[in-house]
């Protein structure tokens, strides 16, 4: 499966996709055409949205596999119906770059954050905008930059991570339950909720992993990059992702950007962290 690169019209392209519920179908681009591809058959089904603007996040909507959400670094949203080739509902909102997306089924709303740190709900029963908040970031933070959401199995909460804020807030009311500020401002490059929503796990742009009690924002352990990358590694080689397991809640995976992947487990509850490489 490849995209369509023949569209592509900047010299910094964001790649991203997105898996229906059931994992049948993907839509995909690297900032060009959005590509909908099979799982089964691995065939290319139809190409859409040429740029500009450039499409910047892409969700399922989980209730119909024809119709997603679409992100543009023009700062609007589109809803999609891929069957029948329309946008049933373009959403404006936004100040900057729209840089991520996520439905809740439970409780009917599409969540959409900003490079500027703002967060939007909207309600999936007519794409009415019900809420919106700008996240409360240190001054000296204030840059442009990825805001990262993340629901929570419960899909009642969502986890937040902009620079150095992480933070879980309700969906509804969009009010922080709970954050992590640190003595030290300290910029965290992803986090990632467990399987079953109890720990968080996060990478800070320095490399070290952090692990967290979801509830309180304890630091369970940190994990420095000097004791899973080996002494010579070079200063070009860093984590860039982190991912849980889908089923294992005490295991995760860090990416680093000469294309390894590390895979973090406990020796046994409440024990050391090893690696598996």
């Amino acid at each position: 499966m490849i995209n369509d690169l023949s569209t592509v019209k900047c010299s910094n392209p964001v790649s991203c996709f997105a898996l229906s519920k059931q994992g049948g179908y993907v839509i995909s681009t690297s900032g060009g055409m959005i590509s909908l591809f099979n799982m089964v058959s691995y065939k290319t089904l139809r190409t859409i949205m040429s740029p500009p603007p450039m499409v910047t996040c892409l969700a399922f909507y989980p209730e119909d596999n024809n119709i997603f959400g679409i992100g543009f670094d023009d700062s609007s949203l589109s809803i999609y119906n891929v069957r029948d080739d329309q946008v049933l509902q373009k959403l404006d909102g936004h100040s900057k770059r729209v840089t991520t997306l996520a439905f809740s089924s439970t409780s009917n709303v599409l969540i959409s954050a900003d490079a500027n740190a703002q967060i939007i709900l909207w309600n999936t029963n007519g794409w009415k905008k019900l809420k919106d908040k700008r996240l409360q970031i240190q001054e000296n933070h204030m840059l442009e930059s990825e805001t990262q959401i993340q629901l929570h199995p419960d899909q009642m909460k969502f986890l937040v991570v902009y620079f150095g804020h992480v933070a879980i807030y309700e969906t509804t009311e969009l009010r922080c339950v709970n954050e992590w500020v640190p003595e030290i401002p300290q910029l965290i490059s992803q986090a990632t909720f467990s399987s079953n929503g109890h720990i968080v796990y996060s990478i800070l742009v320095d490399g070290t992993v952090t692990i967290f009690d979801a509830t309180n924002f304890e630091i369970h352990c940190r994990i420095s990059t000097s004791s899973y990358l080996p002494p010579i590694s070079s200063l070009s080689i860093y984590p860039i992702s982190i991912a849980a397991h889908p089923q294992k809640p005490n295991q995760f995976v860090v990416g680093l950007t000469d294309g390894s992947v590390y895979v973090f487990e406990p020796q046994k509850p409440g024990g050391d962290w090893i690696k598996n490489h």
